[in-house]
């Protein structure tokens, strides 16, 4: 739990009114695959700046899971809103010491780490039909694949040795209809 649990109970006070004044749910599916006895990396895909918030919230609510921090686009730590990032225990990108600060706390079974693996948000999206009625998304990457996750778990792996592995766990964020 992070040092400042008022913002935490904050979140899912101002979510939970936005669930339901718009009638929408936030929901797990195959969240009885998610070991709770290990530490992990969770990697969703990133279409909105909400989803910094609305990820943790949801990992935060599984029963038995160590707590998930986050990291987050370093322009985003301004302000009131940087300040409740940090309350939260939100990772800034420009964060020099990054990388360890996320590496101990994995393998130290400390807090597990939400990483958006895209690097960026995926606003360029082509919809295309391969076979009759089966559509498939593409998206269009203006740069090169981000390798960030799996350096950060190999290094982490590398550095537990006897303490336990480290799970990769990827998150498919769905807005429907």
């Amino acid at each position: 739990m992070p040092k400042n649990s008022r913002s935490v109970k904050f979140t899912g006070a101002f979510l939970q009114a936005f669930e339901k004044v718009l009638n929408i749910k936030f929901e797990i599916l195959g969240e009885e695959n998610i070991p709770k006895d290990k530490s992990i990396i969770f990697t969703p895909n990133h279409f909105t700046r909400f989803e910094t918030m609305v990820v943790p919230y949801i990992l935060n609510k599984i029963k038995g899971l160590n707590y998930c921090r986050s990291l987050a686009y370093y322009e985003l730590f301004v302000g009131k809103l940087g300040d409740y990032l940090r309350s939260v225990q939100t990772l800034s990108t420009a964060e020099p010491n990054r990388d360890k600060i996320i590496i101990n706390d994995l393998i130290h079974k400390r807090y597990n780490w939400i990483v958006y693996p895209e690097g960026q948000m995926m606003k360029e999206k082509k919809i295309f039909t391969t076979k009759p009625n089966l559509l498939r998304r593409n998206i269009m990457l203006k740069s090169s694949g981000k390798t960030g996750v799996s350096v950060l778990a190999m290094k982490a792996e590398f550095e537990a040795k006897t303490k336990g592995e480290i799970y990769i766990c990827p998150v498919t964020i769905s807005y429907r209809p």
